[in-house]
């Protein structure tokens, strides 16, 4: 059959297509396209294009995308392939009617469904930022409320320990206080945890701040004698969250001390692309097959009553956390009797001679 003959008998195709765009469905018949006219004659917004002409099938297949579909209605409809066209229907009109509104029906139910899928995930998503903005103002006006008060018990215990430095009430006390602090510092940790803003950092200056602070804990006010910081004045700024970094400083060094009871060395090196920082110390060490747990949630190496270190077993965790945001992965190399090395990898700031910080 010519191809004057098979658009004759085709004619139909034409009058189908428009009731069907009528019906609102997204649908184009197009009778000749050349590959110089693609730009004026097929739009992103158009889910089917109808032909009844070959060339014309193969120019859409080329021009379109994988959601938009070619339909390519002839004779030859057995030997089209899918390179030609995504569906092939014979010179059948009623045939030809009842799979396009089924297809073109299938269309529209997908596109609703996909519609309210993105609608109930905008959705969810705005509920976890509602949730994750309550859960941020809970954790922070809870230790913000609990810091005074412990400030003001602290000092009394202080000043009863001055009194009576071998009762055993000022033993009591400065027990309950040490926990006390622990668990308004593990709540705080949580709100640390929970928001990351990453700027440049100068890391001696983190390093320090990390040492003063964790030398006003209760546990170490002596704690700065110990606590050695090796950082060259050729380390670069680092790309961190100032307070998140402190934090993770702090929780290590707190792990260093508790653990041993020699000197531990805050190490920063540039290696490469990145700086290295590195805490170590020289305590008990951590047994090979407890290497992969002690980042866990509440895990403690000795977790029996009598227990002779202190903690909640959340630190590390939140050290994990908290560098993960950092885009950062702490590891360990410990050996049992000799100590630990806890380190972890940030990315430097490289700036030139018209840039400070």
């Amino acid at each position: 059959m010519s191809a004057t003959s098979t658009d004759k008998s085709l004619s139909w195709v034409k009058d189908l297509i428009i009731q069907l765009m009528d019906e609102g469905y997204s649908i184009q018949f197009i009778d000749h396209l050349e590959a110089r006219h693609v730009p004026y004659t097929l739009s992103p917004d158009i889910r089917f294009y109808v032909t009844h002409h070959t060339p014309t099938a193969k120019t859409c297949r080329l021009f379109t995308s994988p959601a938009q579909k070619v339909i390519l209605i002839s004779d030859e409809y057995a030997t089209i392939s899918q390179a030609i066209a995504d569906f092939s229907f014979p010179n059948d009109q009623p045939y030809v009617s009842q799979q396009l509104r089924a297809l073109l029906a299938m269309d529209k139910s997908n596109l609703e469904a996909q519609a309210r899928t993105h609608q109930l995930a905008d959705t969810l998503h705005k509920r976890n930022e509602e949730i994750e903005l309550i859960k941020n103002a809970i954790v922070r006006n809870v230790s913000h409320e609990l810091k005074t008060p412990l400030l003001q018990v602290k000092s009394a215990v202080s000043l009863m320990a001055e009194d009576h430095p071998n009762a055993d009430l000022t033993h009591y006390a400065k027990n309950a206080m040490a926990r006390l602090e622990l668990l308004v510092k593990n709540i705080t940790l949580l709100g640390t945890v929970l928001e990351v803003n990453l700027a440049p950092v100068i890391l001696r200056d983190v390093l320090y701040y990390a040492r003063r602070n964790i030398s006003r804990s209760w546990q170490y006010q002596n704690a700065s004698t110990r606590i050695k910081i090796e950082c060259p004045d050729t380390i670069p700024p680092i790309l961190a969250d100032k307070q998140g970094l402190s934090t993770v400083l702090q929780l290590l060094l707190d792990n260093a001390l508790k653990f041993s009871e020699d000197e531990v060395i805050v190490r920063a090196t540039e290696q490469g692309e990145q700086v290295v920082i590195a805490v170590q110390d020289t305590g008990i060490g951590i047994a090979p097959h407890e290497l992969e747990v002690i980042f866990d949630m509440f895990y403690q190496i000795d977790s029996s009553s009598t227990r002779p270190y202190g903690g909640a077993g959340i630190g590390l965790a939140v050290v994990q956390l908290i560098l993960e945001h950092h885009q950062s992965q702490i590891t360990v190399e410990s050996n049992v009797g000799k100590g630990s090395i806890f380190s972890f990898k940030l990315k430097p700031i490289k700036l030139t001679e018209d840039h400070n910080i």
